[in-house]
């Protein structure tokens, strides 16, 4: 399952904290070399008149097994679950609010039971379908909380959700003026209420001051943000300038660590700048257009930007996916701006398989150890589903 990882353009200069040991499960070789199949095993797509092979806006797409997957059109509000061999077996799904409906943007859980997990971010509820899109049952995790936009990690297969908390929502004390670090904790809630913190990162560092009378902070985000997504009935977890994702078992224990070794340059001092710009363009566009207070939240805004320091640092990946049997799938990183077709893939044990390189308009939806389920699209933006394998080169 897809988490996509945005390379913000604001200011950055986060950190991670240092990783307390090698872990036993990453291998310190290098990984071999594989080869994604230049011609897909199976493909269909593109302009069709047919409802079961038509796609409005393709959000995910996942295994079921090793002969099924699924597509989910968040527009349409459908699923639709067909053969490896791009045969259509059904559709279910309809906008609604109902027992097994679905609201706007629902969102496609990792799963490695055969089930499908469709979480609501709207109604904040949490709906089960067996692999045939039969409705099972739905909870509203969140219920009894005053959050209102949850941002959910995963759920695991008792239909416990965990999402994720910042610091300043636990009541945290201000920050002092300067440079200061946040934390993120991932707290795992069952459908009966009971919740409990099952891990934590260090999240972006940001800079506070007093400006124009006003008390403001700008996150620091050079390519730096924090990702953690369920898959394989365990948390797995990390910030994006560390190259290193860590995990955490379903019962509280310490799952495997996922490493990968990338060489890192310098950001220079001409990006410090555009970013700096970039981050700033919206503001000065305000000074323009905004009334008296909206002038003097920009003048703030922009002397806050001006003023924070800069932490020459690079992402070290850009994706990264987790399937529903735990393997992880890291895209690597290069630059501030733009990712690569460069990937790790990496067994459920911390354990690397490979490296490989994808198409620059292939964009991965899910995969296993030796296949990858993913789409193009063409000059209409009509996706072209494919399965390529992985081969030893």
């Amino acid at each position: 399952m897809q988490k996509q990882l945005h390379l913000l353009t604001l200011l950055a200069l986060g950190a991670c904290a240092a990783d307390g040991g090698e872990s036993a499960s990453a291998a310190s070789n290098a990984p071999d070399r594989l080869s994604l199949a230049s011609t897909p095993g199976m493909a269909f797509g593109g302009l069709d008149d047919r409802p079961e092979y038509s796609f409005s806006v393709v959000s995910a797409g996942a295994f079921l097994g090793p002969d099924r997957f699924v597509i989910l059109d968040s527009q349409a509000s459908e699923l639709k679950v067909y053969s490896t061999s791009g045969e259509h077996l059904h559709t279910f799904g309809r906008r609604g609010e109902g027992p097994g409906e679905l609201g706007r943007l629902p969102r496609l859980l990792a799963t490695g039971d055969g089930t499908i997990r469709i979480w609501d971010g709207l109604q904040q509820r949490l709906s089960v379908f067996d692999g045939d899109g039969r409705y099972l049952s739905s909870t509203r995790p969140m219920d009894g909380t005053e959050i209102r936009f949850v941002q959910l990690a995963g759920a695991l297969s008792d239909n416990r959700v965990i999402w994720k908390q910042p610091s300043q929502s636990r009541g945290a004390e201000d920050a002092p003026n300067g440079v200061y670090r946040d934390t993120t904790f991932h707290v795992v809630r069952s459908p009966d209420g009971v919740s409990d913190t099952l891990a934590w990162t260090l999240a972006a560092e940001a800079y506070r001051a007093n400006a124009e009378g006003q008390q403001l902070s700008t996150r620091v985000l050079f390519g730096r943000e924090g990702f953690a997504v369920v898959g394989g009935d365990r948390l797995i977890y990390g910030v994006t300038d560390d190259p290193l994702l860590r995990s955490r078992n379903a019962d509280g224990s310490d799952g495997p660590t996922f490493r990968w070794d990338i060489e890192r340059t310098p950001v220079s001092g001409r990006e410090i700048d555009s970013l700096r710009s970039e981050s700033a363009a919206p503001w000065r566009g305000r000074l323009e257009t905004g009334g008296p207070q909206l002038v003097a939240m920009a003048n703030a805004q922009l002397r806050v930007i001006d003023e924070a320091p800069a932490r020459e640092t690079r992402p070290h990946f850009s994706a990264a996916h987790v399937n529903g049997s735990g393997d992880v799938l890291v895209q690597l990183a290069t630059d501030l701006f733009s990712v690569t077709n460069e990937w790790v893939l990496f067994d459920e044990h911390g354990a690397p398989r490979g490296t490989f390189s994808s198409p620059r308009d292939f964009r991965v939806l899910d995969f296993t150890l030796g296949e990858i389920l993913g789409y193009t699209l063409d000059e209409l933006d009509l996706p072209t589903f494919q399965i390529r394998a992985l081969e030893a080169s």
